[in-house]
Parts: C-alpha cells; structure tokens; sequence
C-alpha cells in the first residue's frame, strides 16, 4: 500500500503534465485565411552635389610623419574650405630609389559651384615632392539622401497596405483581417551615368546655372493579410 500511494503523485504530476500539453495544443490559433500581395513604390532622390575623390602622393623626407600629416591636411582645405574631408586611405610605400612615400585617399561632397576649377586648383596647391589630383567625381545621391528617400517610400507603402486591409474588410467584412506580415524588398537606384560623363567631356567648365542630378528608387514589399478560419 505504501508503494501505491507513494505513486500517486507522481501519476498526478504526469497527468496534469500531459492536460497542460493537451490544453496547450488545443489553446493554438485557428488556421488562417491569408491573402498575399505585393506592393512597390518608386521616388526620385535628387542632389546638387558630387562625391569628389583626391589622391595627395607626398614624400616623407626628412621632415617626419607629423608634419606630413598636416601638411595633407592644410592642401585639403586649400582644396576646399567649405568641404568635410574624410581621410578613406593612408599608406606608407618606398620608391625605387628608397624614398619612403605616403599616399593619401581623401573624399569630400562638393557643391556644382565648387567643382569648375577643381583639377586647376589641385594643380595650384601641389608641389615638389607632393602631388594632389582628382581621382574621380561622382554624380550620385549621397548616403543620407538615399535613406532619406527610402523612409518616405516604406511609409508610402504602409500607407497602401493599410488601403488594401480596409478595401478587403469593406468587401468581406465577417473575416476581420489584420495585418499579418509585411516584407520589404531591396529597391534598386539607378546612378545618371551621362551627367558624369558629360562634365568629364566638358573639362569641368562653369555652368551658369546649378544641376540637380536625380535617381530613381524603387522600393517593394511582400504583404500578407490574414484572418482566422471559422
């Protein structure tokens, strides 16, 4: 008898345990009615200013490090005053005849304005024994004006599922279907490789009027409504 109700409890723990179960897989969400769909937006991002790149070659000589530092960094601003300038590259390499070097990689965004006389001025600013050139300037949205655009697309596209979730209640109005998921998709810009082009073939020449270069964006997005069955 002792062994009998010494198992007692242990039965009842079991029971209760697999009630829970049982309680748990019957408490599970009625299958769903789901409704997928997708939606895209597209937006013009729009800049007035270019990515400009610009290699300094300096020798390092006998004046140190330290001073050839300052020393890129003072024709930067002769550059450019006006331009936040981002050191993307520094290295240090030996010529053939043992002159120890230091190359620099240096990139700013520069208004139109800025950019008529740019090489001329990179000419100006260079002397024996540093060497400053425009690698490249680039015509595109920056960064921030992207995400800019890309913000004002996803809400776009809230905007058109919360459309579409209404219409589909208004037309079957005893589902009540919510939200269930919605997916964004990686939208694409399309760089204005010919405004590029053309300012190379113009040998940056003034333009009496600034330029606003634009890409477009285009956004999409995976949604699916959904609403409990019966």
């Amino acid at each position: 008898m002792k062994k009998i109700f010494s198992l007692l409890p242990l039965v009842m723990v079991c029971l209760l345990v697999s009630n829970g179960v049982f309680a748990a897989a019957n408490s599970k969400s009625s299958p769903l009615n789901l409704v997928t769909f997708q939606l895209n937006a597209e937006q013009w991002v729009t800049t007035q200013t270019a990515k400009v790149i610009v290699n300094i070659n300096a020798a390092m000589g006998t004046t140190g490090l330290a001073n050839v530092h300052q020393d890129v960094i003072q024709r930067l601003e002769l550059l450019s005053q006006k331009a936040a300038w981002h050191v993307t590259s520094f290295r240090r390499s030996q010529d053939s005849s043992g002159l120890e070097r230091v190359i620099v990689r240096a990139e700013a965004r520069l208004p139109e304005s800025a950019l008529a006389k740019l090489r001329d001025s990179a000419k100006r600013i260079s002397r024996p024994g540093l060497k400053v050139t425009i690698a490249d300037i680039q015509f595109t949205p920056s960064w921030k004006e992207i995400q800019g655009v890309r913000a004002v697309l996803r809400s776009k596209i809230y905007g058109l599922a919360k459309k579409e979730l209404a219409h589909l209640n208004k037309v079957y109005p005893e589902q009540h279907y919510q939200l269930h998921k919605l997916t964004f998709m990686q939208g694409n810009v399309l760089p204005t490789q010919v405004l590029t082009r053309s300012f190379a073939a113009t040998g940056g020449a003034k333009i009496s009027r600034p330029m606003s270069v634009s890409n477009k964006i285009y956004m999409m997005a995976a949604v699916t409504l959904a609403a409990k069955m019966g």
